[in-house]
């Protein structure tokens, strides 16, 4: 039997001395790895949920304005013209039947003038004067007893209100002219008629006054 010189075995030692040691540390890394830090208790471990990406902002669409229409007066629609009825169709009248005429439309009355009716305003105004007309009752016209026609201008309004009455021929006599101008200035008279004197909101009118003894 070969003997093992003692220089073999002391390497062999150092070498299983070795690997034993090596082998130590390295299990002792790895648990090192696994365990948590020396200051930290614990692994925490936190979920973060995702928010969701906020959605754009809806923009509407912008909605046309309405359109400013001027307002126009609007023109008078013409009348409508009525439908004149088709004349009706009828059998030729028989040789024996009686034939019937048709009445003639009566004819428009004829329309008055403004000069008739002025001058039957002028005629009632000299039925009105004649009837107060009379001789002053003064002692004077009795001495005196004048005669004569005094010619007076007076002026009416289109409600009958007399006004500016004067003398425009004397009678020849002062006290038939002063009569004279009372009783037309003291006298009520009718209004004008409508169709009379168109346009005037006043007339002249001259009257003369006869004064007899």
């Amino acid at each position: 039997m070969r003997q093992i010189s003692p220089e073999l075995i002391t390497q062999t030692a150092a070498v299983v001395f070795t690997a034993a040691i090596l082998w130590t540390l390295y299990v002792e890394h790895d648990k090192a790895d696994l365990r948590p830090p020396a200051n930290d208790p614990g692994i925490r471990i936190s979920l973060l949920q995702e928010e969701p990406a906020p959605e754009p902002p809806k923009v509407e669409p912008e909605r046309p304005k309405p359109r400013e229409t001027p307002v126009k007066r609007a023109a008078a629609a013409p009348a409508p013209t009525p439908d004149l009825p088709a004349p009706a169709v009828t059998d030729p009248p028989a040789a024996d039947a009686p034939v019937v005429m048709a009445a003639e439309p009566p004819a428009a009355a004829t329309p008055v003038s403004h000069a008739s009716i002025e001058a039957a305003y002028a005629a009632a105004l000299r039925q009105n004067i004649d009837a107060r007309t009379a001789v002053p009752d003064t002692v004077a016209y009795r001495l005196l007893r004048p005669s004569g026609s005094a010619r007076i201008r007076f002026v009416l309004d289109r409600i009958g209100s007399p006004g500016e009455v004067a003398v425009a021929r004397t009678s020849g006599s002062g006290i038939l002219d002063a009569q004279a101008v009372k009783i037309v200035s003291t006298g009520h008279y009718p209004p004008f008629p409508d169709d009379a004197y168109p346009g005037e909101t006043r007339h002249v009118f001259i009257v003369t006054i006869e004064f007899r003894s």
